[in-house]
């Protein structure tokens, strides 16, 4: 379940919704971690990076219009070129270092200006790596 967020809708009172909620939360509890792992594994991983990305904006509904161009020309610019074609199962620590350290080398100003932001635009990505390959770097945290 982790990942995957949904809404629900119709319960006649408060209690329901709280009852499922909390069906939910222990149903997700009870689930191991490497069990979601393999699950992770198996939905995303021969995914590429670009097509992992643009699942994951389309359900980014809070983005503003400005920080969805932002975000849009970052990954146009900078992460598309280098990264979009990686399959997901593809992805370590030492790929992202690597990545931060071509742009920096290059005076991509994006990479310590927007680090922040880059972390962000690639947390999905992040959380994927630690999971994955139990990467010891995080970006933007």
């Amino acid at each position: 379940m982790r990942g995957k967020q949904t809404e629900e809708s119709g319960f006649g009172t408060q209690g329901k919704a709280i009852a499922r909620l909390m069906e939910v939360y222990n149903q997700k509890k009870a689930t191991s971690r490497s069990q979601s792992k393999a699950e992770r594994v198996q939905k995303y991983g021969r995914m590429r990076f670009e097509e992992y990305v643009e699942e994951w904006k389309a359900g980014q509904r809070h983005l503003a219009a400005s920080s969805l161009r932002h975000l849009d020309s970052l990954l146009e610019h900078h992460l598309y070129p280098a990264l979009g074609s990686r399959r997901m199962n593809s992805f370590d620590h030492k790929v992202v270092d690597g990545f931060i350290r071509t742009m920096e080398r290059n005076g991509a100003g994006v990479a310590r200006s927007s680090s922040t932001r880059i972390g962000s635009v690639s947390s999905p990505t992040t959380r994927w790596m630690a999971s994955s390959r139990r990467s010891t770097t995080r970006l933007g945290r």
